[in-house]
């Protein structure tokens, strides 16, 4: 039996029978199916975000760039500058009116009877005066040359400060209606279950396959409310059973609607690339707009694994209080670990695959335990990643790494299998 302890994270709590469905099925209760399921007319709908693009621009030929923020600077610089330029000419003009009407008053203008000699004799200082307009002309031409020469300086570095950048991929989630009781599902390995109107009872999600089965969270039965979720067909092509319990009492739960799927996949590990319950993601997100800038540029997917990983690592903070204020329905938030920069495991492991996967990089989270983490005693969440270039799978575990980076301690991105035992990856 596995130790808890009190510095154990979201995963540790998964490994008792009130935590994680999965863990208390020998104790599950199925009563009989209802004899009717509720079925409510409804329009077809798709809610897909599209990319927030505020920080990119489209070119002619309609490719992405990013500005760094130097040329943006340097815009709203010359911005103030041609604001400025505008005012001094309009106050020029009020005073060359003011000139004409009290020409004594007026810079340069000449009275009467007075000596523009510079001796003061009298006598036309032409050859100065010609000699200082030949260094003025001289000196102007060499200021607008060096401002040339600057501008083009500037116009050189703004192409070099211009990186490609390749839009958020969509996390296509399957059609579904709100309106009426439904398990969809889509070629990408996705299940979509919708329960409307859900009571103040627990729901749950049973999928299985060739005997083996996963449990997810639905419903936590606080209040009255739309249930939807979405989860991944893992275990490869082939025909799924999803089913929907609601739970009566105790460990019991009796089946609401049941649906049998079959998933026929058109691209390899499409699945790892999905926005489900607990790597939930849209491209609207700051977290994945982050995850285009990070990337932009970089060619090979361990050159952008890279850069995901080193922001990871050098921002997010361990939250040692978190797991006090866990509940047996805790979800990771993306959006919420990457606004406060702090979080646990799942929550590590959660950010980094919705970034990852955002860049069309398959990612798994993975559940089980770590000899890193609490002498292999604690329940521990980390990642595998798909270096297609490469052609393998290879382990992460930001969490880990987070700790020693912070602490001025190198460490290796990429792990051994060996320290590492797997119970879930989804």
């Amino acid at each position: 039996m596995k130790k808890l302890l009190i510095i154990m994270t979201i995963g540790a709590l998964l490994t008792t029978t009130s935590f994680l469905f999965a863990n208390s099925e020998e104790e599950l209760i199925e009563e009989n199916s209802p004899e009717g399921v509720i079925q409510r007319g409804a329009n077809e709908i798709r809610s897909l975000p599209h990319f927030d693009n505020r920080t990119l621009l489209k070119d002619d030929q309609g490719n992405w760039h990013i500005i760094n923020d130097s040329k943006a600077e340097k815009e709203s610089r010359e911005d103030e500058a041609a604001q400025l330029e505008n005012k001094s000419d309009g106050e020029s003009d009020k005073e060359q009116e003011e000139r004409k009407e009290d020409p004594g008053s007026a810079e340069g203008e000449v009275a009467e009877g007075t000596d523009t000699s510079a001796d003061g004799s009298g006598e036309d200082s032409s050859e100065d005066s010609a000699s200082s307009s030949s260094e003025s002309k001289n000196l102007s031409g060499s200021e607008t040359k060096e401002e040339n020469k600057s501008e083009s300086n500037d116009e050189a570095a703004e192409e070099i400060e211009t990186v490609a950048v390749t839009p958020p991929r969509s996390p296509n989630v399957p059609s579904y209606s709100v309106d009426r009781v439904g398990i969809h599902h889509n070629d990408e390995g996705a299940v979509t279950v919708v329960y409307p109107g859900a009571s103040e009872k627990r729901l749950r999600v049973l999928v299985e396959k060739g005997g083996e089965r996963s449990a997810y969270n639905l419903h936590d039965g606080t209040k009255n409310a739309d249930a939807v979720a979405t989860y991944p067909l893992e275990r490869g092509d082939g025909t799924y059973l999803v089913r929907i319990m609601e739970n009566t009492e105790g460990n019991s739960y009796r089946e609401l609607h049941r649906k049998e799927v079959t998933l026929k996949s058109q691209q390899k590990h499409a699945v790892y690339l999905n926005s489900i319950q607990e790597i939930n993601w849209s491209t609207s997100d700051p977290a994945i707009q982050e995850a285009a800038r990070l990337t932009a540029g970089k060619s090979s997917d361990r050159e952008k694994v890279r850069a995901v990983y080193d922001y990871m690592v050098q921002n997010v903070t361990y939250d040692h209080d978190k797991v006090d204020q866990l509940n047996t329905f805790y979800l990771p938030d993306i959006n919420e670990t990457f606004r406060n920069q702090k979080g646990i495991c799942y929550d590590y492991a959660s950010l980094f695959a919705a970034m990852l996967r955002s860049r069309g990089i398959p990612i798994r989270m993975v559940k089980g335990y770590s000899d890193a983490v609490g002498n292999g005693e604690v329940y521990h969440a980390w990642n595998e990643v798909y270096l297609a270039d490469e052609g393998r799978w290879v382990i992460i575990d930001t969490t880990h790494d987070a700790s020693h980076v912070q602490q001025g301690q190198a460490v290796d991105m990429i792990k051994g299998s060996d320290g590492f035992s797997v119970t879930h990856r989804l």
